[in-house]
């Protein structure tokens, strides 16, 4: 399969997709993993952020062999306009991807809620919404087991050091994939991402391209 991943920011997927996106990538999938923003109104503010955070995101998707993808919208202040939805829908075209990974509509960050909106709108195929940072206000529908992926996707989250140095992600992560394990019921479970499907016409099991 084409899997597609689009993250608003440069660490938005190693923090909330990755474990699965390792799963597809281990099984043999065709992976595109797609960043939208610049990543210019993370920390430390300052000029020639948008450059350390590409070259950090490059490094993790290294462990993949993957390039990421950069759309380049201004970080912090994307809308939904006509320029943004024909970039997603021109990506939508040239990837062709039988899967979507992204944010939640329902997401804390307003980056995360309109790429959302955009990356649903142009595509045609199963979008699934991932967890929320915090797992606030989301009610998960399935739960993907990523123990043997968690210390790749950890491994990789560190490569974005500028977040890591400035931000709380890195005791956040676990704990986070911790708890929807525990919800999972089961003890060889110890680490789970947690996903709802955005149900539409034709595409209602969409789960059946989840990776086991």
């Amino acid at each position: 399969m084409k899997v597609m991943a689009v993250g608003a920011h440069p660490d938005d997927l190693e923090a909330t997709f990755m474990g699965t996106l390792i799963k597809y990538k281990q099984q043999g999938h065709e992976l595109s993993c797609v960043i939208a923003s610049n990543g210019q109104a993370g920390k430390p503010e300052g000029p020639g952020l948008t450059k350390i955070r590409q070259a950090e995101a490059r490094a993790s998707l290294a462990h993949l062999g993957i390039e990421p993808i950069f759309l380049n919208f201004e970080d912090g202040q994307i809308i939904y306009d006509q320029e943004t939805y024909k970039a997603c829908r021109q990506l939508y075209a040239q990837l062709q991807p039988d899967v979507i990974f992204t944010h939640d509509p329902g997401d804390y960050h307003p980056d995360h809620r309109v790429i959302s909106r955009l990356i649903t709108d142009v595509s045609w195929v199963p979008v699934f919404y991932a967890d929320n940072l915090g797992g606030i206000a989301f009610e998960p529908q399935f739960y993907i087991d990523i123990s043997a992926q968690f210390d790749l996707k950890m491994t990789m989250l560190k490569e974005h050091k500028t977040q890591c140095d400035h931000t709380p992600i890195l005791s956040q992560v676990p704990i986070q994939h911790q708890f929807r394990a525990m919800q999972c019921g089961k003890d060889h479970i110890k680490y789970a991402e947690s996903y709802r499907l955005f149900h539409r016409l034709y595409v209602v099991q969409g789960y059946e391209l989840l990776p086991r």
